[in-house]
């Protein structure tokens, strides 16, 4: 039966969610010789918004209501959406040595949620894996990023006991307020949690843990050691604690110069998205599948276009006219993030 490296962290300040598998990711690569596959786990009392690696955080993050709620926002070294985490989550991280692109994140993905997938399960609930995330029914309950670290594989995921849904909303930048209504209600839709699934029965997190520990063991057949963070990874985790909260990694001065860019698209679960046009009139459309589901048109020159609710999005006709045409270009491109 094959060894992993357990490390279990308990209560963590929400800024090490992001940090600690980057430290022990960079541990592990530069021991291969003597290190293991390593699962760790934590939670923690406090929220924090983490952007995705290449996403501007002036378009992504509500940064004013972030500092005026005490909420810590930063930048994580794994791709995806920005998300908030919360006092009702219970945060897993998988680390797998020896890990170089071009191997599919796929194939990390298909392993490490093997663990959370028992897990649920083991709850009686009916869970599968769409990709990155696993849903009950079609309701998200974990989201899941992955990424490389030199010469490790990183998996980072999370069981939502609980959520904060408003505060979710408030967090994440809004390019108008009938955006804002859009996405609030589907948000409340299409993710879920153990408290809403398990018919609003408590769960303590210590136990969920455990349950999840044992659930990692069952379904990966291994064995875990358990161990603490080395010294080497204290003192790299307290290196990036402090990089972390620096503007430079924050905000990518040099990349994102763009400080005022309104956000275009938000994906709300896999195939649903909502999409804020600007050039030359304003519209919110929520996209579904290959369907436009609803439009809000904000000016009455364009009324003809709630004709396309409904619709395909790959059977509109190109337009003649350049504002209309780059309309439909937007909704294209946009149906291909919601994948």
């Amino acid at each position: 039966m094959a060894k992993w490296r357990l490390i279990y962290l308990d209560r963590v300040d929400p800024l090490w969610t992001q940090t600690v598998w980057h430290a022990t990711a960079l541990y592990t690569s530069q021991n291969l010789d003597s290190t293991m596959n390593t699962l760790l786990i934590e939670f923690t009392d406090r929220k924090l918004v983490s952007c995705g690696q290449s996403q501007n955080m002036y378009t992504e993050v509500n940064i004013d209501y972030c500092k005026e709620n005490d909420i810590l926002f930063t930048r994580r070294m794994t791709g995806g959406g920005t998300v908030m985490l919360d006092e009702g989550q219970v945060f897993y991280h998988v680390i797998f040595k020896g890990y170089h692109f071009p191997l599919k994140n796929k194939i990390l993905y298909d392993k490490a949620l093997k663990g959370p997938l028992q897990y649920l399960r083991s709850l009686g609930l009916d869970a599968h894996q769409d990709m990155n995330d696993i849903f009950i029914e079609d309701r998200k309950i974990s989201g899941n990023g992955a990424g490389s670290i030199e010469s490790t594989g990183v998996v980072c995921g999370n069981i939502i006991a609980d959520f904060d849904y408003m505060s979710c909303v408030e967090t994440l930048q809004m390019p108008s307020n009938n955006f804002k209504d859009l996405f609030t209600p589907l948000l409340n839709r299409y993710l879920t949690t153990l408290k809403l699934e398990l018919n609003h029965k408590e769960m303590n997190r210590e136990d969920m843990a455990k349950d999840l520990i044992r659930a990692f063991e069952k379904a990966l057949k291994i064995e875990f050691k358990h161990d603490e963070l080395t010294d080497w990874e204290i003192n790299k985790l307290n290196e990036l604690n402090e990089q972390y909260l620096t503007d430079e990694w924050i905000f990518m001065p040099e990349y994102f110069k763009d400080r005022k860019k309104d956000r275009e698209f938000i994906k709300v679960a896999r195939g649903i998205g909502i999409v804020h046009f600007t050039e030359g009139f304003e519209a919110d459309v929520i996209i579904r599948g290959k369907q436009i589901s609803q439009i809000d048109l904000f000016d009455s020159g364009y009324a003809f276009l709630n004709d396309l609710s409904g619709k395909d999005i790959f059977e509109i006709k190109p337009f003649q006219d350049t504002i209309l045409e780059n309309f439909r270009k937007k909704l294209v491109k946009y149906y291909y993030h919601t994948q």
